[in-house]
């Protein structure tokens, strides 16, 4: 199953606890700012994973789905993996590849 079928099946899945809708801000820094063309993009949430925010992410701006893919997300100062659920209201930050020495 491709992630984008897996991410469809679980947003469709009613099974999930409803936590409420609202709005999550996320926080761009470095590359992925220039390339969004803004430092947050703030969207509707109502809850899902760190996969499931990606994608959204994506689709919300296009430009930046590459670096996403390889990009670190933290919420609350914590780097976190994609099976993590993002609550609303969280302090989201998304950070690209770095490099250096």
């Amino acid at each position: 199953m491709k992630m984008q079928d897996h991410v469809k099946t679980v947003l469709k899945n009613d099974s999930q606890p409803d936590l409420g809708c609202g709005t999550l801000v996320v926080n761009l820094f470095a590359g992925l700012a220039e390339v969004a063309g803004t430092r947050q993009i703030q969207l509707d949430w109502k809850s899902g994973t760190a996969e499931v925010l990606r994608i959204q992410l994506g689709q919300i701006c296009p430009s930046i789905v590459k670096l996403l893919s390889l990009s670190a997300i933290a919420i609350e100062h914590e780097v976190v993996d994609d099976t993590m659920l993002v609550c609303e209201g969280a302090e989201v930050n998304v950070f690209p590849p770095v490099s250096g020495g």
